[in-house]
């Protein structure tokens, strides 16, 4: 029975576990060496904006629709496994646009039509009126789209879903136990154990899904050290909280996610929102900390598209690192240079959610290869 040893328990990781356990045959560990759905995954809004995505062919594509599908049977599947809710925002996506992009998303809406996707373009009366009368206070809007398809799930409590239901496959989880860098016996190139700091473990095929912290998996040697780059962008997030008196949106039908310039409004339960989020190359940030001057603008900028915020309440605010590759693109789907019998599925940068379900069949595909 081929040993599988998957090494990250993010959004990503916790996926792969569990589309690997629907197969037979198999002996699956995931490592990681904190709990489930931190680093990236637990700072993420959740936002899976695939069909408004301008990405209409090729890989980008292929791996939005993949998951867009997998999202439609997945999640009840899990909730089914579980016993448990999925919390999120099943009602689709409105993203607000301005004059000069109004001809740019006619056109996708086109596209998407011939792929079977409904978008819906709305004119800025129509915005303010389907959304209960709320003012755009901004001049260059035009206007809005409207995806059905795309959907706001919150990544931590999907993440634990996917490992308990990945659990009662048979998965086996080993929390808290670092992985050491991958050992090569340079005969084969092969990686024969997964070493952590508690125990060594036999496998036959490894993928490697730990955001920033693939890096350190790789032993650096004369064939792989520049295989993997990834390099970290601070994204920044805040919770708000409104009044019923000051939220346009409490009597709104929709209860869609907003979104506009990189500015996405999250509703959640009880006049909250989470709002988000910046994005802090490392030249942005000194020492590698949050940038407070772009958490400030981010701020200022949300105000301007949704003035209602500026009676907003803010409860708290965070920041988390999003795995980007140098080099390539996102996400790093391959083999490892170097070994022959492991997979990067990792550097996901802003679409780890999104991507996750996508993410695992191509790993499916790579794994039954392996094994034919």
């Amino acid at each position: 029975m081929p040993n599988i040893a998957v090494i990250g328990a993010g959004v990503v990781g916790a996926a792969i576990a569990y589309e690997l356990s629907l197969m037979s045959g198999l002996t699956i560990d995931l490592f990681d060496a904190q709990e489930p759905a931190q680093g990236a995954t637990g700072a993420a809004l959740g936002i899976l904006m695939a069909v408004i995505s301008q990405k209409t062919k090729g890989r980008g594509w292929r791996l939005r629709e993949q998951s867009l599908q997998r999202y439609r049977t997945l999640l009840p599947e899990l909730e089914t496994a579980t016993g448990k809710t999925i919390p999120g925002d099943r009602q689709g996506l409105v993203k607000i646009l301005l004059e000069a992009d109004w001809s740019r998303w006619q056109q996708l809406q086109a596209v998407r039509r011939s792929q079977g996707y409904p978008l819906e373009l709305w004119t800025r009366p129509e915005v303010e009126q389907k959304l209960s009368g709320w003012p755009l206070g901004y001049g260059p809007i035009a206007g809005a789209i409207y995806s059905p398809w795309d959907w706001q799930i919150q990544p931590q409590a999907l993440t634990q879903r996917l490992i308990e239901a990945a659990q009662q496959r048979g998965v086996r989880c080993h929390f808290h136990q670092a992985a050491h860098p991958l050992p090569v016996a340079d005969s084969i190139n092969h990686c024969q154990n997964i070493q952590t700091n508690q125990a060594k473990f036999p496998t036959d095929y490894v993928v490697i899904t730990a955001g920033l912290g693939s890096n350190l998996l790789i032993n650096p040697n004369s064939d792989n050290n520049e295989s993997l780059q990834l390099q970290p962008v601070i994204g920044q997030a805040f919770l708000l909280q409104l009044a019923d008196a000051d939220n346009p949106l409490k009597n709104s039908p929709w209860r869609s996610v907003l979104t506009t310039e990189d500015i996405h409004l999250v509703p959640l339960a009880n006049g909250q929102f989470w709002l988000g989020a910046t994005v802090e190359f490392p030249s942005d940030c000194a020492n590698g900390e949050p940038n407070v001057q772009l958490r400030e603008n981010l701020w200022h900028q949300a105000i301007a598209y949704y003035p209602f915020l500026e009676r907003a309440e803010i409860i708290n605010y965070w920041s988390g690192k999003r795995p980007r590759p140098v080099g390539e693109s996102a996400p790093v789907i391959r083999p490892l240079d170097g070994y022959d019998n492991v997979l990067l599925a990792t550097g996901h940068y802003r679409n780890g959610v999104l991507l996750a379900p996508g993410t695992a069949q191509e790993v499916k595909t790579w794994l039954k290869a392996k094994l034919a």
